[in-house]
């Protein structure tokens, strides 16, 4: 009679506790989607929009030229190259010395840009997306070595939230927080042409 006891104390106790369990979940699934919901914009929503407008203009911008314009230096060391179709700015490049220093991509608008910069030795020097030459997006500078020297977002031109930052040879990484908030829903939107 006892052990009959035990196990119907044993089965209801178990009953009620997945119920409370059940009920927890529902409640709190809620408040922390709403929570969650109310969070800045995630590095992940900057890299697909910094993702995808690159895409946009490059694809834009690789229309086959009909013309190419070449102006250079007095010394002559500097030369920049840049192709157009119609009277529509493709892109730019600028040489020092027969190195590509800079390559900058447009937008059939000509509201877009993707930029990329280059050291001397080469590498990548900076990589950005600007709107009516404001920087927008994820922005990234590397130093001469070809390591990272500064990682974060950008917004009408200005850093915001959280930037990984570099400053020299064998410094370690650390975190400068500019504030702001970078809500993707204000950053400008490239439309397919």
């Amino acid at each position: 009679m006892i052990h009959n006891r035990l196990s119907d104390f044993l089965i209801i106790y178990c009953s009620i506790r997945s119920i409370m369990k059940t009920y927890l979940l529902l409640c709190t699934l809620p408040i922390l989607t709403i929570i969650a919901c109310n969070q800045p914009q995630t590095r992940v929503a900057h890299e697909q929009w910094f993702s995808n407008t690159k895409a946009e203009i490059l694809r834009q911008a690789t229309a086959e030229p009909d013309s190419t314009a070449f102006s250079f230096s007095d010394d002559r060391n500097q030369r920049e190259q840049a192709q157009f179709i119609g009277h529509h700015l493709l892109s730019k490049k600028g040489f020092d010395h027969d190195v590509l220093r800079y390559e900058i991509y447009f937008s059939k608008d000509g509201m877009f840009q993707f930029r990329r910069d280059y050291h001397q030795n080469g590498r990548p020097a900076f990589e950005g997306i600007l709107y009516n030459n404001d920087g927008y997006g994820l922005t990234t500078r590397w130093l001469e070595n070809g390591r990272e020297q500064s990682y974060g977002v950008r917004f009408a031109g200005k850093p915001v939230g959280e930037w990984r930052m570099k400053q020299q040879k064998g410094m370690k990484s650390y975190y400068q927080d500019y504030g702001g908030t970078t809500n993707i829903e204000k950053f400008p939107v490239l439309k397919k042409m």
